[in-house]
């Protein structure tokens, strides 16, 4: 039996996107969405760059670009593990 560690390490062989979420502590990485920690997703964080907290702020350039590469990012995790699955369960 492996130990995490070790399963990791076999699991980026194939879906390297998939492990980072999982052990990145900067960008991009998963978070829980809740205290009981049941609900999950992938952030992509940011400093802020205005302190106003109004609608417009989210349409700064800036804001723009790291929502896109985000989402860039889970589009090419969905095609990892779509077509490298790891898991027979997974597909």
């Amino acid at each position: 039996m492996h130990n995490r560690k070790e399963a990791l390490a076999e699991l980026k062989k194939t879906c390297s996107l998939a492990v980072n979420i999982f052990t990145n502590t900067v960008s991009p990485h998963s978070v829980y969405l809740d205290r009981e920690q049941k609900g999950g997703t992938v952030v992509l964080e940011m400093k802020a760059l205005v302190l106003t907290n109004r609608i417009v702020d989210y349409l700064h350039v800036r804001v723009v670009e790291k929502t896109m590469e985000l989402m860039k990012y889970n589009l090419n995790l969905y095609v990892e593990l779509e077509e490298k699955y790891p898991f027979s369960a997974w597909k």
